[in-house]
């Protein structure tokens, strides 16, 4: 089903591109694009091309030129592979190689550059000490760390140095003058900047270390890697049947992986739900958005371009979820979008019981209300925690005075702290299952659902913002934890951001008639990609896409023979599989025989990048 969300003015206007007319409004429809075909090329593709047949309910005729979509259906294969295992095995190797491209980014910057000149990049922060701890939510242990410059002169801060850290960074801190690759005495995330402090947030304060000068380094952060593991992992004990939770009940995502992987089509109410909006300022598009994600049963899709009110609908089917009775998980990508979301839904329910999980530090100061912290904080078992608290404080003072000969009296201190952190950990513990058991609606971000605060918890329906800008694997971890899902975005606007330039390269594939030419292309793939780039006849492209293809036609020859190249069918399937950008290898001179192919060479010149041999290849 498709239905609009209208566009600002400026975004339904049609722009004029080598006699090609472009709605710069979002992906071109079936329908449009057998019209293009048609009028440049003489195809009629609609044969191959399921959605331009006859209307019915789940596809009306047609596509507003001007308007963005909703839509919902079965998938239609993407890009995707064709199994669950497949696009496991895929994603493990692309989840790798970023994760290793991080690792050495951060590696980089402080091994090849002395600690002055990582300190002059900013990412280094040298000569600083423990200016006080205190302990933090959940038994995390708070250091802020000044610098150690003019110390015990008794004037005022210093300020630091400029750098590039920030909150919810991840950081090691290190000796100030030990080597690159020696052992940190602690790592932890920036939990606050200020111009004369950092404030970074531990687990639990080392028993040593800290009475030190100290230097401050950002690291990889390899907790996202290890949920982005966890929830492909869980994807196949879905699949298996076998994804059972710490208190025994299956995860609930099972049809949303059948629908996503194309084992059958979305369902949806026979009668759409009438819609009484809380929001009186939504027009028709976005009102048949919200009764779409209402009538559905499993998946239901939201697209439009920016300005055309995807999030202001998105609040709209979560309040309506809440008011009949779901449980809603919101998840965005990054905290901007699920900051975005909570703000939006605050404003049109005060009232509502809402949660938005993650570290203080991450979140917009409009937000921290809402925050888990702060619902804690309000809590009745806080308050006993609070006392825990202070007395852990008192002690890290005590820590921090002891010089290197107070073994015995610092392994007494060391002991009450243990004693006195379990105590307020069990106490905050049960206020943060108080609190998440009693929201209507949980908010965080797609990684984050796969903390352990949420490890036993189910909803009724997943919705995603900003899907768009998610990786695939990470939008799993939410959609796994419900029975109905909803995802709104806008596949032209920004991608995911990957750190990898060779897993970015990944959504590349080679498409050429011959099998001969497909086993060659195959030898000379760097062992490295694996299947991952992958490179497959026409027939095994046939209903998915990439997001750049290269078509290569391999006929060179005299007599202007292009044998199967003459197929227009099988050309129009290779070249209608690239999402943004399709590449053409051919000898010119042979193809150029084929009337057809003729006007596709010089429509690729015309409109494209046009390289010669003797350009690419010097001995060509």
């Amino acid at each position: 089903m498709r239905v609009g969300l209208k566009p600002p003015a400026s975004a339904s206007r049609l722009k004029q591109d080598a006699n090609v007319l472009v709605a710069v409004t979002g992906a071109p429809s079936d329908a449009d694009l057998c019209a293009l075909l048609l009028q440049h090329f003489g195809l009629d593709a609609s044969d191959h091309m399921p959605s331009t047949s006859a209307p019915s309910r789940s596809q009306p005729a047609g596509r507003a030129g001007g308007r963005a979509a909703s839509a919902a259906g079965p998938a239609d294969g993407g890009d995707a592979p064709a199994t669950v295992e497949a696009f496991v095995e895929l994603n493990r190797r692309l989840i790798e190689m970023e994760r290793e491209a991080e690792v050495a980014q951060a590696e980089e910057e402080t091994s090849l550059y002395s600690p002055e000149t990582a300190q002059a990049r900013g990412r280094t922060l040298l000569n600083l000490r423990v200016d006080n701890i205190e302990g933090g939510l959940l038994g995390r242990t708070l250091l802020t760390l000044v610098s150690n410059k003019g110390y015990g002169a008794g004037g005022p801060p210093v300020e630091l140095p400029p750098h590039k850290f920030g909150p919810h960074d991840v950081v090691a801190l290190r000796p100030n003058r030990g080597p690159a690759d020696g052992p940190a005495v602690v790592s932890g995330v920036i939990y606050r900047i200020r111009d004369t402090s950092v404030v970074v947030a531990i687990d639990e304060a080392p028993d040593e270390g800290l009475d030190q000068p100290l230097r401050l380094e950002k690291l990889a952060n390899e907790v996202t890697y290890q949920r982005l593991r966890g929830t492909l992992d869980s994807l196949l004990r879905v699949t298996a049947g076998t994804a059972f939770i710490s208190d025994g009940r299956l995860l609930p995502g099972a049809a949303v992986v059948d629908v996503v992987f194309g084992r059958r089509e979305a369902r949806f109410a026979a009668a759409p739900p009438e819609v009484q909006a809380f929001n009186r300022g939504l027009d028709q598009s976005q009102l048949s958005a919200v009764s779409l994600a209402l009538s559905s049963q499993d998946v239901a899709l939201v697209h439009g371009p920016p300005g055309t009110g995807k999030t202001t609908a998105v609040v709209e089917i979560i309040l309506q979820e809440v008011a009949r009775g779901s449980r809603v998980l919101a998840a965005a990508a990054s905290n901007i979008a699920v900051d975005n979301l909570v703000e939006r839904l605050v404003r049109a329910d005060p009232k509502l019981k809402l949660v938005r999980m993650g570290h203080p530090a991450r979140l917009l100061p409009a937000v921290l209300d809402s925050s888990l912290e702060a619902h804690v904080l309000r809590s009745d078992n806080s308050a006993l925690a609070r006392d825990c608290r202070a007395e852990i404080k008192d002690i890290n003072c005590k820590l921090l005075k002891l010089g290197p000969r107070d073994r015995a009296e610092r392994r007494g201190l060391r002991g009450d702290l243990r004693r006195l952190g379990k105590e307020e950990r069990k106490r905050q513990e049960a206020a943060v299952a108080e609190v998440i058991r009693g929201s209507r609606v949980v908010c965080c971000t797609l990684t984050g659902v796969a903390h352990r605060q949420l490890e036993a918890q189910l909803f009724d329906v997943a919705v995603v913002d900003e899907a768009a800008q998610a990786l695939e694997a990470a939008t799993w971890g939410a959609l796994l934890r419900a029975r109905r899902a909803v995802l709104a975005g806008d596949h032209l606007q920004l991608p995911p951001t990957v750190v990898s330039e060779e897993a970015a390269r990944l959504n590349i594939g080679i498409i050429t008639p011959y099998n001969g030419q497909v086993a060659l292309l195959k030898e000379l793939r760097p062992e490295r990609m694996g299947g991952a780039l992958e490179i497959s006849s026409v027939d095994g492209f046939q209903g998915r896409e990439k997001e750049a293809i290269i078509i290569s036609a391999v006929r060179s020859n005299d007599a202007g023979v292009v044998g199967f190249l003459s197929d227009r069918r099988r050309m129009n399937v290779a070249v209608t599989r690239a999402r943004r950008h399709c590449a053409l290898v051919c000898d010119s001179e042979t193809v150029s025989h084929d009337p057809f192919l003729k006007r596709l060479v010089e429509y690729f010149s015309a409109n494209g990048e046009y390289a010669s041999a003797a350009e690419l290849v010097p001995d060509a």
